[in-house]
């Protein structure tokens, strides 16, 4: 899906469209936002650590926590469904009442998938997605040009 391009993203990468710049367009707050309450406690260590980052390179605004917040639940969960396969495999055999029998006599079991292997790839395609908004993939970055800001605000006090 193509979303438009905020102009300062287009400015950052050169405006490589030539199109005529949105001067009108809402400039938020360069801010770390609060925390959302419902992260859990490794979402909420990802938001500390690459809310940061991402302030640092004038990429994180007042008007991101909800999207950010997604972003860092998002990488909690992958860690908390990988966990979990490895634990339970990738694969199971189905139980059930009746195991198949082949023509030999031969028993047979059905294999299936363990559907949190599905759930895992969606997320993770949702993630990468998402990630790469705020420039979080090494292509996404390629399209910005982006400066560390020099000073840094007491930002230890502003983070819950």
């Amino acid at each position: 899906m193509n979303y438009p391009i905020p102009t300062e993203l287009k400015i950052l990468t050169g405006n490589p469209g030539k199109r005529p710049l949105n001067k009108d367009e809402p400039q938020p707050k360069k801010i770390i936002p609060d925390i959302p309450s419902h992260l859990d406690a490794k979402a909420r260590k990802y938001w500390k650590k690459y809310g940061l980052i991402l302030f640092d390179l004038g990429l994180l605004t007042e008007m991101d926590g909800p999207a950010f917040g997604e972003v860092c639940q998002m990488y909690s969960d992958i860690s908390k469904l990988t966990k979990e396969i490895r634990k339970e495999g990738r694969t199971f055999f189905k139980t059930n009442l009746f195991i198949a029998v082949d023509g030999a006599g031969t028993e047979h079991q059905e294999m299936k998938s363990n559907p949190k292997v599905t759930q895992l790839d969606n997320l993770r395609k949702e993630f990468r997605y998402s990630w790469g908004q705020f420039g979080g993939n090494p292509s996404d970055r390629t399209r910005l040009g982006v400066k560390i800001r020099d000073k840094r605000p007491e930002m230890e006090g502003l983070i819950n």
